[in-house]
């Protein structure tokens, strides 16, 4: 493939595709063009496409026409998790790379299947879990590694604040979800990619959850232990019930001193057996563009044709989805230890 743009087609153009897809490929003109969109309500792909510069004759109502459209290089699909297989498999016989919504599937056998085709093939995958992008994760690694010394536990609470006004509960999909946990693996997969970025894969977890907001489709609420396959033991917390504005960090204790990540000012800090003072900001707090990142990171793939450049694999993402269909099931069985299913 030539050093020129890569040319996108841009599959679903709903509410992050118009807030973070398309502002993200703009930021890297020399990289990505935008140049075709497709959605199965023509007047929303129309819309989309005026936002975008897309001339007329490059949209489309189907699916299907746009990733045979030899004017597109790359196929960036947002769509229901519950069309991934589908969409991806349609990708690969067009030998086309392409990015799929998280989670990775709507049920496990969904999301094995996946990981099946991804392996059979050298074609890039990237499933859209930006978090997996973020720079404090490195970074809360190397701080653990230097300031820790051997870790002892964790707590990992997000309190995601309930907006009435949230666009994402108008769309139908999240609204009435068939992917398992609701907006608990929607959203969920980005916790634990950031947890495991840090600290490694999880083994069992005991999990109690439960549904606060009606309007939230399905259980929204999950208090859980966590087993890693390190054997470090931590707990972990998510709602998507919360008042505003919400509260979140990320605190790793070990036998030398404790690192803590704030997600609510993006600040690392540690704190220091010996000097159990004033924590040690270790990174002062910012905001990151992680699509930004993901998007560079699928560039670089794409363009060396080669899927192993990949940060967030297929593989890495079905761990994710597991971790969250664990703690659904072990909140249905009262809490009993579950481990994490394999591909």
């Amino acid at each position: 493939m030539s050093e020129q743009p890569l040319r996108v087609g841009i599959i679903g153009t709903g509410i992050f595709a118009s807030k973070r897809h398309l502002p993200a490929y703009q930021k890297l003109p020399s990289e990505y063009k935008v140049v075709a969109c497709a959605n199965r309500t023509v007047s929303k792909a129309e819309l989309f496409a005026e936002k975008a510069n897309i001339p007329s004759t490059h949209v489309f109502s189907c699916l299907d026409e746009l990733i045979k459209f030899p004017d597109v290089d790359i196929v960036d699909a947002l769509l229901p998790v519950t069309s991934n297989l589908a969409t991806v498999l349609k990708a690969v016989e067009a030998g086309k790379p392409i990015m799929i919504e998280k989670p990775l599937a709507h049920d496990l056998a969904d999301a094995r299947e996946l990981v099946k085709v991804c392996a059979s093939t050298d074609i890039p995958v990237l499933v859209a879990e930006n978090w997996s992008y973020r720079e404090a994760i490195p970074k809360m690694m190397k701080a653990v590694v230097d300031k820790c010394g051997e870790v002892v536990g964790f707590e990992y609470v997000q309190s995601i604040p309930f907006r009435p006004d949230n666009p994402y509960l108008g769309t139908a999909w999240r609204a009435t979800p068939s992917h398992v946990g609701g907006f608990l693996s929607d959203g969920g997969v980005h916790q634990i990619a950031f947890l495991t970025g840090v600290l490694g894969q999880v083994e069992r977890v005991s999990a109690f959850t439960r549904q606060i907001k009606k309007v939230n489709g399905t259980v929204d609420t999950v208090k859980a232990t966590m087993q890693l396959k390190s054997g470090v033991i931590g707990t972990y917390g998510l709602d998507f019930a919360s008042a505003q504005p919400g509260t979140g960090y990320f605190r790793i204790h070990g036998t030398e001193g404790t690192v803590e990540y704030r997600f609510t000012d993006f600040t690392l800090s540690y704190t220091s057996t010996t000097s159990p003072g004033e924590p040690e900001v270790v990174v002062a707090g910012k905001d990151e563009d992680d699509v930004k990142n993901e998007f560079e990171n699928f560039a670089e793939a794409v363009r060396a044709s080669d899927k192993t450049l990949l940060k967030c694999t297929v593989e890495d993402a079905f761990h994710h989805f597991a971790v969250v269909c664990a703690m659904v099931e072990s909140g249905e069985k009262d809490g009993e230890g579950v481990a994490i299913p394999q591909p």
